[in-house]
Formats: C-alpha cells, sequence, structure tokens
C-alpha cells in the first residue's frame, strides 16, 4: 500500500521550487530537501563533500509486511567550462514500523558523496529519484569553492567513534532557529594559525566576540554514522586548525547573520554571512492576522485588542509584543511556548479543522487540542443510532472533554 500522498503532486511542487529563480541560498523556510557541500585540501587536489537531508514527509513510502519502506537515490556532477569533471551517486533507504512515522517532518533521511577534483571551483548540479517513483528531479546548481576558512554548523555529538565529537546539521549550512545549541567548526587550512577573533552581529547588533584558540591539528573529512554525518578525522586529507565557536545560538533572531573571523593580527581571514532558519515554523504563523485571532483561545479579548492598539494597528508587531511576555526564556530568541502554541494550531486544522477551512473552521476537538494539547488518553464509544462519543482525559490538568458527532460524520461537538 502506497503512502497517501500522491507522488505526482509532490513531485510538481519538487519541480516547480527548484526550477524557479532564487537569491543563492540564504532563504529562510522550511524546504523539502536541502543540500550543501563542503571543501578540504587533499594533497595536490580538492575534495568535495556533498550532502543532503530530506525529511521523511517528503519521501514516498510503500507498505511492505509490516514495514514502510522508502529512499532516495541522489546524483551528483560537479562542472566546469569544460563540461562534467566528476559524478557520482547514492542510494539511502530508510524503513519505518508505522504510517504516522512517514508523515514525519523532523526525522530525515541523510546522505553524502564525495569526490576529488583539480580546480579550485565547480558548479555543482545534482538531481534526486524518490524510491517508488521513476521520475527525475533536478535540483538548483550552486557554486562550490576552496575557501581558507569554512564555518561549518554542528552539535556536539559523539555516539560515532571515528568522529571529531560533532555531527553536521545539514540545513544547507543554516543555523536551526530553535531551543537547541549549535557550535561553528572553523577548520583554518594554516597550521601556524594558533588563535583568532570570531565575531557575530545581527541587525546591526554585536551577538558576539571571542578570542578562539586552537583546539587541535586535525585532517578534517565527513562520513555517515548512525544515520546522521559527521566530522572525522580523515587521514588521506590536509590537515587543519580546528576551532569552534560555542554559546551564540541562542542569541540569533530568524534571519541574516553577518561573521567574521579575524587572526590575532587583525588580518581578515573569513567574512560572509549565515542564516539563522526557522526549519520547523508552525504553517500558521505565516499570516499575522491570522496568528494573532488564534491568540483569542487562550487570552481575553479586551487584552487582545488593548495590545493591537499599542502595536499601531499592526498585526505582527501586535504579535510579538504578545509573546514577548510570555517568553519562558527572554535572555534567549527562540519562545518556546509560541513555538508549541502554534505548532499545536496547526495539528488542530490539519487534523480537526472543518473540511477547506482554516481558522474559521477550527472545529471543538481542534480548540480544546491548541489549549491543552495531546490528551492522554482517548475513549470512544458508539449508540445504536451512530452517535460516536470521545471523552478526551488529561493528567495535568485533571480534567476530561466529552465531544458528541450526532451524524456520524465527523461533526464532534463539546457537551461537557
Amino acid at each position: 500500500m502506497k503512502k497517501y500522498i500522491y507522488p505526482f503532486v509532490l513531485l510538481l511542487f519538487l519541480s516547480t521550487l527548484y526550477s524557479q529563480p532564487r537569491k543563492e541560498h540564504l532563504q529562510s523556510g522550511p524546504k523539502p530537501i536541502y543540500v550543501e557541500a563542503h571543501t578540504v585540501l587533499n594533497d595536490s587536489l580538492i575534495r568535495y563533500y556533498v550532502t543532503y537531508k530530506v525529511p521523511y514527509s517528503n519521501l514516498v513510502f510503500i507498505k511492505v509486511d509490516n514495514e514502510f519502506i522508502s529512499g532516495i537515490i541522489f546524483r551528483v556532477e560537479a562542472t566546469t567550462q569544460k563540461g562534467v569533471i566528476a559524478r557520482e551517486s547514492t542510494h539511502d533507504k530508510v524503513r519505518v514500523n508505522n504510517y504516522e512515522e512517514t508523515l514525519n517532518h523532523n526525522r530525515f533521511l541523510e546522505g553524502i558523496l564525495s569526490f576529488d577534483i583539480k580546480n579550485t571551483q565547480a558548479t555543482i548540479n545534482s538531481l534526486i529519484v524518490l524510491d517508488n517513483t521513476s521520475r527525475q528531479i533536478p535540483l538548483r546548481p550552486f557554486v562550490a569553492e576552496k575557501s581558507k576558512i569554512q564555518p561549518i554548523v554542528v552539535q556536539k555529538n559523539s555516539s560515532c567513534n571515528n568522529s571529531i565529537g560533532y555531527s553536521l546539521v545539514n540545513f544547507e549550512n543554516s543555523i536551526p532557529f530553535d531551543d537547541r545549541k549549535y557550535q561553528l567548526v572553523l577548520p583554518v587550512f594554516n597550521k601556524e594559525i594558533d588563535e583568532i577573533i570570531a565575531s557575530i552581529s545581527q541587525n546591526g547588533d554585536n551577538i558576539t566576540l571571542k578570542n578562539l584558540s586552537k583546539i587541535s591539528n586535525t585532517p578534517i573529512g565527513f562520513d555517515k554514522c548512525e544515520d546522521e554525518i559527521f566530522l572525522i578525522n580523515e587521514s588521506l586529507n590536509s590537515t587543519a586548525s580546528i576551532f569552534v565557536l560555542d554559546e551564540f545560538s541562542s542569541m540569533l533572531n530568524e534571519g541574516i547573520a553577518e561573521i567574521k573571523i579575524h587572526s590575532s593580527k587583525d588580518s581578515l581571514l573569513y567574512e560572509g554571512e549565515l542564516l539563522v532558519n526557522w526549519v520547523n515554523k508552525p504553517q500558521s504563523l505565516s499570516n499575522a492576522k491570522t496568528a494573532y485571532q488564534l491568540l483569542d483561545l487562550i487570552a481575553e479579548e479586551d487584552n487582545l485588542d488593548e495590545i493591537y492598539k499599542k502595536a499601531g494597528n499592526d498585526y505582527q508587531q501586535a504579535l510579538d509584543m504578545f509573546w514577548y511576555e510570555y517568553d519562558p526564556e527572554p535572555r534567549t530568541a527562540f519562545n518556546q511556548l509560541k513555538h508549541e502554541f502554534y505548532s499545536r494550531a496547526d495539528k488542530a486544522i490539519r487534523k480537526y479543522g472543518a473540511k477547506g477551512k482554516k481558522l474559521s473552521g477550527l472545529t471543538d476537538r481542534g480548540k480544546i487540542y491548541i489549549k491543552y494539547g495531546e490528551p492522554a488518553e482517548v475513549d470512544r464509544y458508539y449508540s445504536e443510532k451512530n452517535e460516536i462519543t470521545e471523552i478526551w482525559k488529561y493528567i495535568s490538568p485533571g480534567i476530561q472533554f466529552v465531544f458528541v458527532d450526532v451524524s456520524g460524520l465527523g461533526n464532534y461537538k463539546l457537551v461537557k
């Protein structure tokens, strides 16, 4: 049995997205697939590593016995003005035990390819073929080039024996906007540099300025281990001076950040931009007016009206003002409570909304779900009159809600 996503619709979405002209790679928001490249020196050659990451929800699964199986063929060509200089492919598969996992947009299939070339710059052309389909989908080309220093967005992770203690975040080298901590590994291909100064700013504000000492001389590389991509000690590659920048990601807002790296002698080693990307941003936040109106479920109407007036009748500013007052970690940029509320709203609209409607079509079950989250227990009873009764039970707070569908067609009303 195929997963209930029509492959043609998904493929059309993918090909339409990647056929549009786009401004380089610094664009925020969720994507159907993430591709990034890193280069390291390898004797007289340049070694290219190209990685991908795709959510389970964008794969096409089929059910085989008690498993759901999917995968992806990832093909890469490196080209210069002289034509194709390298061509590689990989076929990665994934198996899950239940249908719900096939819809999970927070779990990913990842893969990696590598190849060596003499050129210092190449255009990377890649395409994918989703398992259980036959159509090839070309992805947006991008240029990868050698640099003396390349910031790599990582997370501390020591679960792979051959790693240097970090796994690749693998969201096109962007920093996810969430409540986790991320680091930048800064490999400098100059063993004589022992100290650097790293600074990050955003919207004119200084986020961090740190003097960093070299932690090791390591021939750095990348490899897949335990279904993730890790930074490894690769003896075939040239040795780099490794620096790590930490304790900064929680202070970054969604958007573009600027990074500068100087040597201890104040010479500029690197200057560039980093995207802080809300990868799993709730869809219900895409429209400020709709997002603000959803607050009726948890706040008094008079209070919301007052905030809206103070914001100069600007919904986005009113939204920011409201959640500023309800931020469990005000020292960080990411508001976990806000994210949870609108993630619930997304699920409520998708699962409990009236067909063909969004906010105006939220049912009683949808409203309760947004306010209280997933019930600890759901009991369902059927009557001889085709009535269906659902009882949602919550442990904390100790409360339950009774919904009745008198028609048997899914039109549940809160009765108690």
